[in-house]
């Protein structure tokens, strides 16, 4: 996986990247948290993979599908709740490009296999979030009640749909292993390094990027989408398991974040603050805004930032179990910068 999907730091023609419009930046790529996709960046989509058609988990309300519909030959959109699927199907009644139905998202990528012809982009977006969303079965300690991720990424692949690319959103809930220790996002949640092997699965020429909340799957051997520096350091800051980037690349990729400039800096300021009141254990949201708050010179933010990343509490385990143990993320590097922040501020 080492420098996997780091094409440079110059790939969007400076080194400290601000984000344009040219580019698949760390921003937020929705409208909000639990919004539909910006049309600026499905277009960018667009011109970059060229799909034939769109298959997305999760309808909600249909405004995604109604809002993207003009950019798609052909959208097809499943949702689990009864409920919202009457709303959404009467939202999208007279969208003539979209295919709306009631069901399992895994199940319905098989059956809709035979059918997808040319090139797939998936929205991968099917999880229970309260009110009245759905959940796959009754057990709520069943991570697979929570999120059809596993079962729908396994449907790709078990039903041979290779010729695709695929977008996961939430993916600041999804954990990461770091030395063999796993650090849970959402306790349902998978690691993103599973998921990115279960990419590689369906296609072996997979390569992934984190764009913001979303994580991307794309064929590398056919594309080559521009990727903002801060997104392809996050990314890899995110895959980092402790052995496939040397002390030196590491240090490299969170000095372009520690450089973040305009959405993408407002975009990790904003993601932390969203995360760091949750009792979990992952340590990305506070390590990232403690380097762009060094690399604005704010040294008592970086110092709260940073500060956090070792003492991270296990709220969760996979059983749902409460755990009173801490789970804390060390590593020479956090001292390192700790000892920076504290040199500016005089302690």
């Amino acid at each position: 996986m080492k420098r996997s999907i780091y094409r440079s730091a110059l790939a969007c023609g400076v080194l400290l990247s601000i984000a344009t419009s040219n580019c698949l930046n760390f921003t937020s790529n929705k409208t909000q948290y639990g919004g539909f996709l910006r049309t600026d960046f499905v277009q960018e989509l667009v011109a970059t993979f060229n799909p034939d058609v769109f298959v997305e988990t999760g309808t909600f309300n249909g405004m995604n599908a109604k809002t993207i519909a003009p950019y798609f030959k052909q959208i097809h959109t499943v949702e689990l709740s009864r409920e919202l699927y009457e709303q959404a199907r009467s939202a999208l009644a007279g969208v003539p490009n979209v295919s709306i139905y009631w069901g399992n998202s895994p199940e319905l990528i098989a059956q809709l296999a035979p059918q997808l012809k040319g090139h797939v982009m998936f929205w991968l977006d099917a999880h229970y979030s309260g009110e009245n969303t759905a959940m796959s079965n009754d057990d709520t300690n069943d991570p697979e009640a929570i999120t059809s991720i596993r079962k729908e990424l396994k449907a790709i692949k078990d039903n041979n749909l290779t010729n695709c690319t695929i977008l996961i959103d939430d993916i600041r809930g999804f954990g990461t292993i770091v030395d063999d220790v796993e650090y849970l996002g959402c306790w349902a949640y998978p690691s993103v390094q599973e998921v990115y092997e279960m990419g590689k699965q369906i296609n072996p020429n997979f390569v992934c990027a984190l764009l913001g909340d979303i994580l991307l799957m794309y064929d590398a051997t056919k594309f080559s989408p521009n990727i903002s520096s801060v997104a392809q350091a996050c990314t890899e800051s995110r895959l980092y398991d402790g052995r496939n980037l040397s002390d030196d690349e590491l240090l490299m990729h969170e000095q372009v974040i520690m450089h973040a400039q305009g959405a993408e800096k407002d975009f990790i300021i904003d993601l932390y603050h969203r995360m760091t009141d949750w009792k979990d254990p992952m340590f990305h949201h506070d390590l990232w805004y403690g380097l762009v708050s060094m690399g604005s010179g704010d040294w008592q933010e970086a110092l709260v930032g940073l500060s956090k990343v070792p003492h991270r509490l296990e709220y969760f385990n996979k059983r749902r179990e409460t755990v009173s143990n801490p789970l804390p993320y060390n590593h020479w590097r956090i001292q390192k910068y700790m000892d920076e922040i504290k040199a500016h501020i005089g302690l």
